[in-house]
């Protein structure tokens, strides 16, 4: 089968993977539950404060845990990969634009310094 998935289209939907359900952002300690839903753990600790101590999965797949619990989940560490990986390409484009703005820059004054002399 045969993908016509463009590059863009294909960081828009690592970028929509990476994101937590809850808080919207890219995970921060992805914790992986029962129903192999993932969410981050401040996400899980924060929903299960607001229910008397108790998290239900927001997916509405029926898996109920105590406070107790949410520490021992494990972390989803391909979802951590993920991230780190897509926050260090995302400095690198940084990187290359400031890089290239600072060329553009340096080369106008370049130019205009030559006009003038």
């Amino acid at each position: 089968m045969a993908f016509n998935t463009t590059g863009e289209e294909l960081k828009e939907q690592v970028e929509e993977i990476i994101k937590c359900p809850i808080c919207l952002e890219n995970f921060c300690d992805p914790r992986i539950l029962p129903c192999s839903h993932t969410f981050c753990l401040e996400c899980i600790k924060k929903l299960a404060f607001s229910n008397h101590g108790q998290f239900q999965c927001p997916l509405r797949d029926g898996d109920i845990m105590s406070t107790e619990n949410i520490a021992s989940l494990p972390s989803n560490l391909v979802v951590r990969e993920m991230v780190d990986l897509v926050s260090k390409n995302a400095g690198k484009q940084r990187l290359t634009k400031n890089r290239i703005t600072a060329m553009y820059t340096i080369e106008s004054i370049i130019i205009r310094e030559l006009r003038t002399n």
